[in-house]
């Protein structure tokens, strides 16, 4: 077994949403604690980034079994979110052979799909393994090597760990999807979805 972390960002403003999408409703439970859960049954150490309400965010998760730090410059965008979970996990952990990047809001993703990614985990081979769908669309989740660390921490804008990506995209390693990748950014995306599922 690698020694791998998790990192679960739910830091943004969800501005689109007009609401925190950490604390939409998701089969009985806030949408942050549905993808915790979902994010321990692998067994792999969880940190997870807040930002914005995270005062509102943090009595919803104290009880469970993560590291939460919060960034108090997540208006800088994901990309600064993202470097802040890489350096707090490092700072932590600093032997960790790799980290796997997870949204808050890809409700659809089970554990059954985070697994595949950490199983196809080679540690010192500069992988990237990144989610495909069926449709050809790849993003994240995304395991990263620690060859790549460096970069991750450097990131500051919005697009997260994209441009990390598409600079080593000889390097990815694709995990097919059961279901597309799909984040939830309106009231009406969240409200299909959720319907759906139901």
């Amino acid at each position: 077994m690698s020694n791998i972390q998790i990192l679960l960002l739910a830091a943004g403003a969800s501005r689109r949403m007009k609401r925190s999408k950490p604390l939409l409703p998701w089969k009985n439970k806030p949408l942050i604690v549905h993808q915790i859960q979902q994010l321990l049954a692998t067994s792999y150490p969880l940190t997870v980034v807040l930002g914005a309400k995270a005062k509102d965010i943090l009595p919803e998760i104290k009880d469970l079994k993560i590291t939460t730090v919060v960034n108090n410059h997540w208006e800088d965008g994901m990309g600064n979110s993202l470097a802040y979970g890489i350096q707090a996990i490092l700072k932590a952990s600093p032997n960790v052979q790799g980290i796997l990047i997870a949204l808050v809001d890809q409700p659809l993703l089970t554990t059954i799909h985070y697994e595949r990614i950490l199983k196809a985990f080679t540690s010192n081979t500069k992988q990237i393994i990144v989610s495909a769908s069926k449709q050809g669309v790849t993003g994240p989740p995304v395991l990263f090597d620690a060859f790549y660390f460096n970069e991750l921490t450097q990131l500051t804008a919005d697009e997260g760990a994209k441009a990390v990506t598409k600079k080593h995209k000889e390097q990815a390693v694709h995990i097919a999807m059961d279901s597309a990748i799909q984040d939830i950014d309106t009231p009406e995306e969240f409200e299909r979805l959720r319907s759906d599922r139901e």
